[in-house]
């Protein structure tokens, strides 16, 4: 004879219940950044890095305009980042 559903809830509630602060509220607690925020905070550093790096072997003076041109505007952004921290 096992026991019976009904008498075990109630005392896990009660137990739950009581376990928690009845004068103060739960501390707020965020949402963790999702995967998509947590790379776009790192994708900056990363992009330019890249971008310096694909800048030290190619030889194609139309990409490296682009990667310039990209890489100037990362670099800007990356200012903006920081003056508003």
């Amino acid at each position: 004879m096992g026991a019976r559903p009904e008498k075990i809830a109630p005392g896990i509630a009660a137990r739950a219940a009581a376990s928690r602060s009845l004068t103060r509220p739960a501390p707020y607690r965020a949402q963790p950044p999702s995967f998509e925020d947590q790379e776009a905070m790192m994708t900056i550093q990363q992009h330019i890095d890249e971008l310096q790096a694909e800048l030290s072997w190619n030889d194609d003076p139309a990409e490296i305009r682009q990667i310039e041109t990209e890489l100037q505007a990362a670099l800007a952004e990356l200012e903006r980042q920081r003056q508003e921290d």
